[in-house]
């Protein structure tokens, strides 16, 4: 299952960032960010993946029939598309809200498309999260997480080069938070893979 094989490279942050109030256009009402809830798109950021959901309730390990664990699983990712059709409707959208959409994109279902095997529209959302603010460095982690992945799922000859991807960005996001060590976790995972590729 493509869910187990990254599981050790997922990791997303805690804490809360607050700043300055912003306003948001949401269908034509202007809404200051902090009544939309900031405290509420964080635990969005930090949502769980579909295997930990799925693992909460059973699913992966008990005698679940089919219908069940789809159930369960088209549940999950209902939800998850009505948070990020809530996202997509702020505007205007700075590093924050751009990073909670690549959160959001990075657990859509995976079997879905291709598009969604290689985690374009997360990637596309952490990309401009940076070009918002090329300090930001959650969202410098998160590209790394998911180029980790696209690592794994992608052809031999390749995936080397997403491993040395991955690499750059969380050593830039170490850069701008030297302090978090789940960054240097991140990066000692990271040259593990790639050894794994070069030996492989």
């Amino acid at each position: 299952m493509l869910y187990r094989k990254i599981y050790g490279y997922i990791c997303t942050s805690n804490d809360i960032t607050l700043s300055r109030v912003h306003y948001y256009r949401i269908n034509l009402f202007m809404i200051p960010l902090n009544r939309i809830s900031r405290v509420r798109l964080e635990n969005w950021c930090n949502l769980e993946y579909v295997f930990h959901y799925l693992d909460r309730y059973g699913a992966l390990h008990k005698n679940i029939s089919k219908e069940g664990f789809e159930f369960l699983a088209l549940g999950y990712f209902r939800r998850l598309n009505k948070k990020i059709a809530y996202c997509e409707r702020i505007e205007p959208k700075d590093e924050f809200i751009f990073y909670t959409l690549a959160q959001l994109y990075d657990r859509v279902d995976l079997d879905e498309s291709q598009e969604n095997l290689f985690k374009r529209k997360a990637r596309f959302c952490a990309i401009r999260s940076i070009r918002k603010n090329k300090n930001y460095d959650r969202s410098w982690a998160l590209l790394s997480d998911i180029y980790a992945w696209i690592s794994l799922v992608e052809t031999k000859n390749k995936s080397i080069h997403f491993v040395e991807k991955a690499i750059t960005y969380i050593k830039k996001a170490i850069k701008y938070d030297p302090k978090r060590k789940e960054y240097q976790e991140k990066l000692k995972g990271y040259y593990h893979l790639r050894n794994q590729e070069y030996v492989s």
